[in-house]
């Protein structure tokens, strides 16, 4: 992570903050507000309370909605820390390349490499010397159940197979020497649909009456906690897939209180293990969904160990708070899963998809060219009977002239092309899953698992003329010669701001 921090100064998407900064809400604060404005990621070098070159850092996967008028995109930062070229990460109609990379990406996984030592073994504190609040984890909310670690990779091992898993729940702080996992999932769950798998680990430790080791590694390359948002199967190598996203393996060293691997270039490493059938309550938490988290019973973490590099850098997550680096890595990745099911499963073309951060990824964008009556149709089924489609309600179909991204052109299509009447198709509630993410939900809702989806089709009926479709109106459909005149003139003619050009 401190050589993604690196790269993102370089790149002047980094905004360092020298005046102390409290991490009893302000520091929060700050990002919730750098996460409103669409601004860069924030670097606090000077911690209230704690010692010189310990520090924080927040919103480093989120940028700004896709209607703010700026450079950098919702994915940018997620393209730099994957060391993408300049146009996959600044130029949204360069939005289907950039997930064309990831599938190349993902196909090509890289097993991580053991080392002897690394970074993360500057520091090892073991025993009465381990205290959780020598670091300075923030109270991001004001409701809160308490003071919280929300950006990290959390491993276990199967006890089975052997396979390591990697999960992104957040956990709570209990005490000097105790947390609170949320990894136990409470439906409807962004676990369960997502599949982190560390909850099912836990169960079978639980069933052997046996405490399970884990880890929580703050700081460790950014591809692991993308990687762990991804809509894998069951099984699959989370850390190997990192390595393919970045190019190159992770390294990994052995841990000081069981035989996990952590990655030898994380900040912070908290070492524990969990003991069976003990719960004690988490939350309230502001979640990533609109307002908190009920608490609830989770399983406790006892700390054996905690192994830092000098002067670490703590990242975290405002959650709940647009746009959040959670909210901006799970649009890629589920706009990305359901590409994919479209196009394996239905075998139907999509120009583009996506479900835009701003709208709470509750609502997918689909470019299409429709080939026949129903085409719209099909698509929605094929995604509201997926996994990742079960975190949205509402899919909206446009043309297939829509520019990636373009989302101007998605509103005009919406209201200029949706019939009320037959535009509109409802899949009723016994029908639908119950999306995590919406905030209308009842109790009934709740107890029956289930609820009603709907998708907008923005397209003109394929038994249409071609004569009797409009010309769509824009600066784009000028002549080239009048287009170009006009641009190399607008600076001459004093007219601010710089003129947009739609699509490449």
């Amino acid at each position: 992570m401190r050589r993604y921090i690196a790269r993102l100064e370089k790149m002047g998407e980094l905004n360092p903050i020298e005046e102390e900064i409290h991490w009893h809400l302000q520091a929060a604060a700050l990002g919730a507000m750098s996460n409103r404005l669409g601004d860069k990621a924030i670097h606090y070098k000077n911690i209230k309370g704690y010692p010189e070159g310990y520090s924080m850092a927040t919103s480093l996967l989120s940028g700004p909605g896709t209607l703010y008028t700026r450079e950098r995109l919702p994915w940018t930062r997620q393209a730099i820390a994957l060391e993408l070229e300049h146009n996959l990460a600044y130029n949204k109609y360069y939005y289907p390349e950039f997930l064309d990379v990831i599938k190349e990406r993902l196909r090509s996984p890289l097993r991580v490499t053991q080392v002897k030592s690394g970074p993360c073994k500057e520091e090892v504190l073991l025993g009465d010397e381990v205290d959780l609040f020598n670091f300075p984890f923030p109270f991001i909310h004001a409701d809160d159940g308490g003071r919280y670690s929300s950006f990290h990779g959390i491993t276990a091992k199967d006890p089975e197979s052997g396979m390591q898993e990697w999960g992104f729940s957040r956990v709570m702080i209990k005490d000097y020497r105790t947390l609170i996992g949320s990894f136990l999932p409470q439906e409807p769950s962004l676990i369960t649909i997502i599949g982190e798998g560390i909850w099912k680990i836990y169960q079978k430790y639980e069933r052997e009456n046996k405490p399970m080791p884990i880890c929580i590694c703050l700081g460790a390359p950014v591809a692991l906690y993308i990687s762990s948002l991804f809509f894998l199967l069951e099984g699959t190598d989370k850390a190997a897939i990192a390595g393919g996203l970045r190019l190159e393996p992770i390294e990994m060293v052995k841990a000081e209180s069981s035989d996990l691997l952590v990655p030898s270039t994380s900040e912070i490493v908290i070492e524990g293990e969990v003991p069976p059938h003990v719960r004690i309550i988490e939350g309230p938490y502001g979640e990533k969904t609109a307002g908190y988290s009920q608490p609830s019973p989770q399983p406790v973490i006892n700390v054996k160990a905690i192994t830092h590099r000098k002067n670490p850098i703590l990242p975290f997550i405002v959650d709940g708070a647009k746009v959040s680096d959670f909210m901006a890595v799970l649009s890629t990745t589920a706009s990305f899963e359901l590409i994919r099911i479209i196009r394996l499963h239905a075998n139907l073309f999509v120009r583009w998809l996506n479900l835009p951060v701003e709208w709470g990824l509750t609502t997918g964008v689909i470019s299409i060219k429709p080939l026949f009556p129903g085409h719209p149709y099909q698509i929605a089924a094929t995604v509201f009977s997926s996994r990742a489609g079960r975190l949205i309600d509402k899919l909206i179909f446009v043309e297939d002239d829509v520019p990636p991204m373009e989302m101007t052109y998605v509103y005009w299509d919406f209201i200029e092309k949706n019939h009320p009447d037959r535009g509109i198709v409802i899949w009723e509630g016994a029908d639908a899953s119950l999306s995590p993410l919406v905030a209308y939900t009842s109790e009934e809702d709740k107890k029956r698992g289930t609820g009603s989806k709907v998708f907008f089709d923005c397209t003109f009926p394929t038994t249409w003329p071609k004569e009797d479709i409009p010309a769509r109106l824009s600066f784009e459909h000028f002549p080239q010669e009048i287009r170009k005149r006009v641009l190399e003139r607008w600076e001459k003619l004093g007219i601010k701001p710089k003129p947009q050009i739609v699509g490449r």
